[in-house]
C-alpha cells in the first residue's frame, strides 16, 4: 500500500498538475482559437500519461494476482516490430538518436497476443531512448531460432550497475536511466508478457557500452 500510495502521489501529480493550470488558462483568460486548441491538446496528453499508469498500475496487479490474460494468435512478428519502431521515430529523431529495425527472417510467425507483445516491445524502447545520449543508437531486433524466437531492444547508454540487477524486473524498481526513470513498472510487464506466452526475459549490460533487453518466446 505504502508503494502504490508513493507512485500514484509521485508520477500522476505532475501531469494533474499540468491539467488543472491548462484548465484554469481556458477558464480564466481570453484566449484566441489556437492558444485554446493548444491548452486542450496539453490537456489531452497530461490524460493520456496518466491514464497509461493506471492501466500499468492494473497489469502489475493483474500479474501479481495471476490473471494476466495473453490472447495468442499466429502473427508476422516484423510489422509488429515496425510498429513498435514507428511509435518512438518521432521521438528518437528529435534527441538525435538512431533508432532500427533489425531482422533476421523475413518471415518469421509464432503465436503472440500482438497488443500485449506491443505493449512490452514499447517499455523497453521507452527506457532505450530516455537511457540513450544523443547522437547513440538503439536497436530492434527480431530473430528466429529452431524452437524460439528471440526479440531485442539494444541501446548505447551507460549501462546498468550490478548491485539494480537482481530487482530490475521487480515493481516499482527505479534508481538510473535504466528503468525510464518512470514509476517503476514496465519491466516488471515486460516479465509478465514474456511469462504470459510461456517464454523469458533476460537482460545483457555493460557499463559505458549499453545495454540489451531480450525477449524469448515459445515457437508455435
Amino acid at each position: 500500500r505504502e508503494d502504490v500510495g508513493s507512485i500514484v502521489s509521485h508520477d500522476l501529480r505532475n501531469p494533474l498538475g499540468v491539467v488543472l493550470a491548462a484548465s484554469d488558462l481556458l477558464l480564466d483568460l481570453p484566449l484566441d482559437e489556437n492558444e485554446r486548441r493548444q491548452q486542450a491538446e496539453i490537456i489531452q496528453r497530461s490524460g493520456k500519461r496518466m491514464q497509461s499508469l493506471i492501466e500499468d498500475l492494473l497489469d502489475v496487479a493483474r500479474i501479481e494476482a495471476g490473471a494476466f490474460v495473453v490472447r495468442p494468435s499466429l502473427e508476422d512478428l516484423r510489422p509488429i516490430v515496425e510498429e513498435a519502431r514507428s511509435l518512438f521515430a518521432d521521438q528518437a529523431e528529435r534527441r538525435g538518436i538512431e533508432l532500427r529495425v533489425e531482422a533476421g527472417a523475413p518471415c518469421t510467425r509464432t503465436r503472440v497476443d500482438r497488443d500485449r507483445l506491443l505493449q512490452a516491445l514499447a517499455n523497453l524502447l521507452d527506457n532505450a531512448l530516455r537511457a540513450t545520449p544523443e547522437g547513440g543508437r538503439v536497436v530492434l531486433g527480431v530473430r528466429e531460432e529452431v524452437d524460439a524466437v528471440s526479440l531485442t531492444v539494444s541501446d548505447t547508454g551507460p549501462g546498468i550497475e550490478a548491485s539494480l540487477l537482481e530487482h530490475l524486473f521487480d515493481r516499482f524498481a527505479r534508481g538510473n536511466a535504466a528503468t525510464g526513470g518512470g514509476a517503476g513498472l514496465g519491466l516488471a510487464i515486460v516479465k509478465g508478457v514474456a511469462e504470459g506466452h510461456g517464454g523469458h526475459v533476460e537482460v545483457k549490460t555493460e557499463l559505458g557500452v549499453g545495454t540489451t533487453f531480450e525477449i524469448r518466446l515459445p515457437r508455435g
